[in-house]
């Protein structure tokens, strides 16, 4: 995904959006949701129906985009349009700085050229046939990334790196899984992920998928870590001694920290 200086022009290429608008809502049910929303001054793009979502970001933020710009809805209709009719090796250039968005399908002529910088899109790409849509911004929506686990905000379980390959069978045991669910537990970074499914009421399926030996250190995520610095201190409760029954002795609990308890994440609704 490449982002003007500007913040107001996203290029993304047909995988990128496509991933994107697969998790955007049905208008006839959450039309809420069914959208496909660009971020100017947070240099993301988003989608979500309410039980899934996905997020892209550019770490560098565009330095020229205006600090008070509010994230503005593609609807689905447009979006999905445009993805389903780029092809291949084309481009969707996003232009949010007008009263109208205009999606741009642009083609790449030449094979093995590759658009590295927003700059070279003109000179290296061709317009194909382009789209409009009314400009319309979020005013109470600012971001959903607070939605998503991430060792930037505080690791939520063992985080640890997979093959994508391996994942299509995991999509293959959710065919047979019957009620439509698929249970995943993460152990240790050095453990196999296990997914669980039940079909019908005799048979259990488990599947087992090999981390990666990835360095923690390579994750996306790992340069936004607050260094111990930076982080405010953890305000940690004192043991607690409890009464043991008749003629046993006092033991002391553990003391606990806010890191310790469960806390869920609330979902989209």
């Amino acid at each position: 995904m490449l982002i003007s200086d500007d913040g107001t022009r996203f290029a993304l290429s047909k995988a990128e959006i496509a991933v994107l608008t697969s998790m955007m809502a049905d208008p006839d049910t959450r039309p809420t949701l069914a959208a496909l929303w660009l971020h100017p001054a947070k240099a993301q793009a988003w989608a979500t129906d309410g039980h899934r979502a996905v997020l892209a970001e550019r770490w560098m933020v565009p330095p020229k985009a205006k600090a008070g710009a509010r994230p503005v809805a593609i609807p689905a209709v447009a979006a999905a349009n445009v993805a389903k009719t780029a092809a291949t090796r084309d481009l969707v250039v996003v232009d949010l700085s007008g009263p109208e968005v205009r999606l741009d399908v642009r083609a790449t002529p030449t094979t093995g050229t590759k658009v590295e910088t927003f700059d070279q899109i003109e000179s290296l790409t061709v317009s194909k046939h382009a789209v409009t849509c009314r400009h319309q911004e979020d005013a109470t929506l600012g971001s959903i990334d607070h939605l998503f686990p991430s060792i930037a905000r505080g690791r939520k379980g063992a985080t640890v790196a997979v093959d994508p390959a391996l994942l299509k069978s995991v999509m293959t045991l959710a065919k047979v899984a019957d009620p439509s669910r698929v249970w995943i537990n993460v152990g240790r970074p050095t453990e196999p992920v296990l997914f669980t499914v039940a079909a019908g009421t005799t048979m259990t399926w488990r599947m087992l998928v090999m981390p990666l030996r990835a360095d923690l250190g390579q994750h996306p995520d790992a340069s936004k870590v607050t260094t111990s610095t930076d982080a405010p201190a953890e305000a940690t409760k004192p043991a607690r001694t409890t009464r043991a029954k008749r003629g046993g002795k006092r033991t002391a609990e553990a003391p606990t920290t806010e890191a310790t308890k469960g806390r869920g994440l609330r979902a989209v609704s």
